[in-house]
């Protein structure tokens, strides 16, 4: 099954003809080897089309929270994005 979910702040958001694309900022928690607990963090590409799209695009904007069930999309390592299924936009 290709279902992720991702839950992070709204580090990029670019609007695009036909959808819009959102790199999410999710937090790592981790405890390193010294026993200190730290955090790290990764981008997310995203990608919503339609619907979504126009309504992240209207609702959502930079350090809105979001929550996102998406399907990997690509072809190698290197080229990949998620699409969006859906979602939720947390606002503070």
């Amino acid at each position: 099954m290709n279902v992720c979910t991702f839950v992070g702040e709204i580090a990029e958001l670019r609007i695009q003809s036909d959808s819009t694309e959102i790199n999410i900022k999710v937090a790592e928690y981790y405890t390193n080897s010294k026993g200190e607990k730290k955090v790290d963090y990764n981008l997310v590409p995203c990608v919503a089309y339609s619907t979504a799209g126009e309504y992240i695009k209207r609702n959502a904007k930079r350090g809105d929270n979001i929550a996102v069930r998406a399907m990997y999309v690509g072809d190698n390592y290197y080229d990949y994005v998620f699409r969006v299924n859906e979602f939720k936009i947390i606002k503070d």
